[in-house]
């Protein structure tokens, strides 16, 4: 029906209710697409705006309206680079993430910046680019700056993915171990993999993302040295005991694996 309303009649303003359905049909697309947990750029009625185009004293409000999608989509693009793994993981993972959520979110992330890329370069959007360009909007220049921050960023997440996925192996080896030997027999070259992340990659040499990395690694030892002690301790007080001498050992073996290495950092 929106070709129909969008005609002009004596009751209706067609170029108002044209900007007011495309801000209507474009908060619908971004509602769906949260809903499924995507990023979704919502794109206007290129049919109705066609049409409408037809009449040259209607190609300002067009132009609104091709601007009013670019300043939305360059919303949904600012949300994604902005995402905060401190606030993100923390939301969706509680006060003590395992190691495992840093990876899930640059994966996130990273998933959500190509799917962004994909829209950003089809011919629907380039199409309007190139209108609003022979308009000289000024939306176009912003369009293009945003377009090469994705670029950039999925670029960034990718190595950093590079860097995150030598450790993988020993973070899943961390979490499934159940022999407290083996346990230990992790910690050396998990460490080294960390020492060398922090050294070599420049999202984590920077202290904020490397203590929360750590942090992170802290808690998965701190949940095996938790279930090394058990929900009842005082059931039976000298097998509590020896559990929680184990659990110890684990917290020190840990403690001073990170110690050895931070020497070696600060040397």
């Amino acid at each position: 029906y929106l070709p129909l309303l969008c005609a002009h009649n004596s009751a209706v303003s067609a170029d108002q209710l044209l900007d007011v359905m495309h801000r209507l049909l474009g908060a619908m697309q971004l509602t769906s697409g949260f809903v499924q947990n995507k990023v979704v750029l919502p794109i206007p009625s290129i049919e109705v705006l066609a049409e409408a185009a037809t009449s040259e004293d209607r190609k300002p409000a067009i132009i609104r309206v091709l601007e009013s999608a670019i300043i939305a989509w360059m919303k949904q693009v600012k949300m994604v680079l902005l995402m905060d793994p401190h606030v993100v993981i923390i939301q969706m993972h509680g006060k003590y993430p395992q190691p495992v959520a840093e990876l899930e979110f640059w994966e996130s992330k990273l998933s959500k910046l190509v799917s962004l890329q994909d829209q950003l370069s089809t011919v629907v959007v380039l199409n309007i680019l190139h209108n609003l360009e022979r308009s000289h909007s000024t939306y176009a220049h912003a369009f293009l700056h945003v377009h090469r921050e994705v670029g950039k960023a999925i670029v960034d997440t990718e190595l950093c993915l590079l860097y995150l996925n030598s450790l993988k192996p020993w973070i899943k080896q961390l979490a499934d171990t159940q022999s407290i030997e083996a346990l230990t027999r992790t910690f050396p070259p998990l460490m080294h993999l960390l020492f060398l992340t922090w050294q070599y990659s420049s999202m984590y040499s920077i202290s904020d993302n490397f203590h929360r990395l750590l942090r992170f690694l802290a808690n998965g030892v701190m949940l095996k040295a938790k279930e090394t002690i058990g929900k009842s301790i005082l059931e039976d007080p000298e097998e509590g005991q020896t559990n929680l001498r184990q659990a110890l050992r684990i917290c020190a073996a840990f403690r001073g694996c990170y110690l050895d290495y931070k020497e070696k950092a600060d040397g």
